[in-house]
């Protein structure tokens, strides 16, 4: 992987379909604007290729996010944290600790790994929030993280700036509404955030550096690009393991661990390039001739559609106002393949192998934008990423234990529904689980090993808090 040259950013310069079809699997799709252009990274054997095939590109590279204004961590301990800056990596890690020291009743620092670079080494880091924050509780599991692409970096300043606010807005005592409801939050919910999922690609030139020098892929051991995408390095459900002929480089492994050793209810990935939300599947087609929609799918169209109506709401003119979360979608939202397939994406793994239900968020169409731009971004989306982790405190919930009160480990089947992706899963330890869903009735069938299944019936779901129903 050392060999050859960076992968350059194209426009083929048509987007229909059958052009997808026919590029996909040989160039590295950025993104699809149908059907006018398909945007790719593409090394000089792809773009022979593509000449050869007698498709039209032409070099696209970024050319918004100029102004990047770095913030180091001795500027932070003079004056402060800035949020129309970009963070230094030194700034981010000092960060997360700061978070960690000052409010220790709430936050732990968790190390999900080191990543692959062993010449300037960095390391996944993330927040679990909470009012118990060692505990295993009977609430829901919440995954945020962004920027496994590592030039996507909007997405990494939003999740640094949410923490600020669960931490800083958080008073049970208060009787503001805004507080209330971020109590509330912090209280219901266990609260995990990865701001910064592929550090070494944001920070591949340096660690006080970011935008041009951002790479979006992985890195070898000695810090040069593995051309591995991110993206595209999970198990896919319809394609096995290694989809794409790579091994699972340590940052994906460290990921599918961590997913593994929890039972998130509710994910979010925040990406860069677009202004959309994506649901499930991205490598199902949801029409014919692949019908494979999720069994959800009404569910995703629902959660998509509050999440961009809000910020299309909330934006400022400085990132287009009413126009924002628009570039791809009138209405801000798509099916993943729809848009354009992905086989090997975090999104997928999560939703069929963790039983999750996560969402990817393209949030800028700067991958990486000016840093004055943040706080515009931030004011766009805080009440949407605010509304979506209270989603996991909608559907039915409840506790699953044997006759004397011990937690199981237990599946927890929507009767009607048989897919895979339709199930929830118990966290063993608490032995509760969340499963998300609109208003309407629904019958639950409850499996643990070594126990007779069991089934709830007629369970009546209204808007806001969920039903509860414990099962012995």
């Amino acid at each position: 992987a050392d060999a050859g040259e960076e992968p350059l950013r194209i426009q083929i310069l048509r987007g229909d379909r059958a052009t997808l079809q026919a590029v996909q699997g040989f160039v590295d799709v950025d993104h699809r604007r149908d059907p006018e252009a398909i945007y790719a990274y593409a090394t000089p054997e792809d773009r022979e290729r593509l000449r050869a095939l007698g498709i039209p590109f032409a070099l696209a590279p970024e050319l918004c996010g100029s102004a990047i204004d770095m913030l180091t961590a001795a500027e932070v301990q003079q004056n402060g944290w800035k949020w129309d800056q970009h963070p230094t990596y030194a700034a981010y890690t000092d960060r997360l600790q700061y978070f960690a020291d000052n409010y220790p009743s709430l936050v732990r620092r968790v190390e999900i790994g080191a990543t692959t670079n062993t010449v300037r080494p960095h390391k996944l880091l993330a927040l679990k929030i909470g009012d118990h924050p060692d505990a295993d509780e009977d609430e829901p599991e919440v995954f945020l993280s962004s920027t496994m692409h590592g030039d996507e970096t909007t997405g990494y300043v939003l999740l640094l700036h949410l923490i600020d606010e669960l931490l800083t807005h958080y008073d049970p005592a208060s009787l503001d509404p805004y507080a209330q409801e971020i109590t509330r939050l912090v209280d219901s919910v266990e609260i995990w955030i990865n701001p910064l999922a592929n550090p070494d690609g944001t920070y591949s030139s340096s660690d006080e550096v970011l935008s041009n020098s951002s790479r979006r892929y992985y890195s070898n051991p000695n810090g040069s690009s593995s051309f591995v995408d991110p993206n595209r390095n999970f198990a896919d459900p319809q394609n096995g393991a290694h989809p794409d002929g790579n091994p699972y480089w340590a940052e994906t492994q460290r990921m599918m661990d961590f997913g593994n050793a929890h039972r998130f209810a509710l994910a979010l990935n925040f990406h860069g390039g677009a202004e959309v939300v994506n649901y499930p599947w991205d490598t199902w087609s949801d029409g014919l001739p692949d019908n494979r929609p999720h069994a959800d799918e009404p569910w995703y169209q629902e959660v998509a559609h509050h999440y961009a109506n809000l910020v299309k709401a909330n934006a400022p003119a400085a990132i287009g106002g009413s126009s924002y979360f628009s570039d791809i979608s009138f209405d801000g939202t798509t099916n993943g393949w729809e848009w354009y397939e992905i086989d090997g994406g975090r999104q997928d793994w999560m939703n069929w192998w963790r039983r999750c239900r996560e969402v990817t968020i393209e949030v800028s169409s700067c991958k990486t934008d000016d840093s004055q731009r943040m706080p515009d971004y931030w004011t766009a989306n805080r009440q949407a990423l605010l509304d979506y982790i209270a989603t996991a405190l909608t559907g039915i919930r409840g506790l699953v234990t044997d006759a004397y009160g011990t937690p199981l480990e237990a599946t927890v089947k929507l009767t009607g529904l048989a897919a895979q992706e339709s199930e929830a899963l118990t966290d063993p330890a608490a032995g509760d689980y969340h499963r998300l869903l609109g208003p309407g009735t629904y019958a639950l069938h409850f499996t643990a090993a070594g126990f007779e299944p069991g089934d709830s019936t007629a369970i009546p779901v209204a808007a806001g808090d969920a039903t509860r129903r414990d099962v012995v």
